[in-house]
């Protein structure tokens, strides 16, 4: 019977990667009880062995040491070495680089997702965990992720949690996905040089470029409310801005709370909580009511995976402007995993114009920095913002929007939840849509009933 070193050694070998640099990390094979070989790789801290990772050979399948810590492989590198560090998003494509003379390389434990992961800061985590080795011993991040979608999320999340830093990304050759690939076909040279020619993901002041030097973007994502009429009208786009307006107590806030539990229903999603007029346990019973649950315990450790909550401290210290709520966006987006913010009123924010900026232009200046946030981060902004003063009845669109025209112009989508208390009626109308062939939504009406003991909403059928 082969020996499973050899056998593991071999597929290393098979792939353009060198046997002799593994062994030297400690890579072995071993043979499970059932016959199977796999690839077992150490994952070492200050000289220790913290973790084995295990890859079958016959099939892309993984294994980690029972209770063991998660961290980068080859973790000591970033003490020990003061070259750019690379990040790639497999141990594979770690060795790669380092075959190809790159000594400070590391590969984050379980490849990267662009889906919600469970746990105190979750797929971030492994960030947090070492921000302080890497902010004091880093002054360059050159992220080797994957050609896909996904590589292109992973790169704007290490460039969004550490945006103060140089972070730059690797761009494979055609028709290789990542470092390994780029090994095999192209040799070690060819991967220090693509390492080389990295690109700044946030060239400082600015970027001109051609149409294929365009920094990476993951795709866009649609969020819908999963209910078909609604989803006719309603989109939640990633780097976009939307607006939700009406009279005052007609039900916003209890709108926007509904669209968050369906879209989280829909799509398991992260959703940050800005609501600064309705209590914590408003919002929580809401919820209770929309899942059919009262269970507190339950229902908040379920709460705890899909939303974030923000708090103002309101005790003097601290202006909550446009700076503190950029800080605030980008602890939900780049450390918390949130998709979409909620804003909810825009009015509680402490708006601050410059001495004689009229409201006008500062509105628009705000409201396109919002903007370029959600594009930086990837994700949805939901604000929730009131009217001026409307005649009795009358329908409040972006152009009534209190503080400026830029209401109308700058969200990708804008909404007005409207009712008529004369003939009981209540309905949401959509009236700006940015993009009708990405979303697939249109402007319209659809008309509502709401249910006041299950704090929902129905579409009324035929309308």
């Amino acid at each position: 019977m082969e020996n499973p070193t050899d056998a593991a050694m071999a597929f290393l070998a098979s792939r353009g990667l060198d046997p002799k640099l593994a062994a030297a990390m400690g890579w072995d094979g071993m043979r499970a009880r059932d016959g199977a070989v796999w690839l077992r790789i150490p994952y070492t801290k200050d000289g220790k062995v913290i973790n084995r990772k295990y890859r079958k050979l016959a099939a892309k399948e993984f294994r980690n040491d029972p209770d063991s810590e998660h961290d980068f492989l080859n973790r000591d590198c970033i003490l020990n070495e003061d070259t750019p560090l690379v990040i790639t998003e497999g141990e594979l494509d770690c060795l790669a680089v380092l075959q190809a003379g790159h000594k400070r390389a590391v590969s984050i434990p379980d490849g990267w997702s662009d889906k919600l992961e469970d746990g105190d800061g979750g797929k971030f985590k492994l960030f947090a965990k070492n921000e302080q080795i890497l902010r004091d011993n880093v002054s360059q991040i050159i992220v080797a992720g994957d050609a896909d979608s996904t590589g292109r999320s992973f790169v704007k999340a290490v460039a969004n949690f550490f945006e103060d830093h140089d972070v730059r990304y690797v761009t494979w050759p055609d028709g290789c996905k990542d470092a390994n690939d780029t090994l095999k076909q192209w040799g070690p040279d060819y991967v220090q040089a693509c390492i080389d020619m990295a690109k700044p993901v946030d060239p400082k002041g600015g970027l001109i470029t051609g149409f294929t030097d365009l920094p990476a973007q993951p795709d866009r994502t649609i969020w819908k409310l999963g209910i078909r009429e609604l989803d006719k009208i309603i989109a939640f786009r990633s780097r976009e801005v939307s607006v939700l307006t009406g009279i005052p107590g007609y039900g916003k806030s209890t709108f926007a709370v509904w669209c968050a539990h369906h879209l989280v229903k829909a799509h398991d999603i992260r959703i940050g909580l800005c609501m600064f007029e309705t209590e914590p346990a408003e919002i929580k019973y809401q919820i209770s009511r929309l899942r059919h649950t009262l269970n507190d315990d339950e229902l908040a450790r379920e709460l705890d995976r899909n939303y974030r909550l923000v708090h103002r401290l309101d005790d003097g210290s601290t202006d909550h402007g446009m700076h503190w709520l950029k800080k605030i966006i980008h602890k939900l987006a780049a450390r918390d995993g949130c998709n979409l913010i909620i804003i909810d009123p825009w009015n509680e924010l402490e708006h601050q114009p410059e001495p004689g900026e009229q409201m006008t232009y500062y509105t628009n200046f705000a409201l396109m920095r919002l903007r370029q946030w959600a594009e930086r981060y990837d994700i949805h902004i939901m604000i929730v913002a009131h009217p001026r003063k409307m005649q009795q009845g009358e329908e409040p669109y972006g152009y009534a929007i209190d503080g400026s025209a830029a209401w109308a112009n700058k969200p990708g989508m804008g909404y007005t939840l409207h009712c008529d208390p004369e003939k009981n009626e209540l309905w949401i109308r959509t009236w700006k849509v940015r993009s009708r062939q990405g979303t697939g939504c249109r402007p319209g009406r659809v008309m509502l009933s709401f249910n006041e003991e299950s704090m929902s909403y129905r579409v009324l059928e035929g309308v």
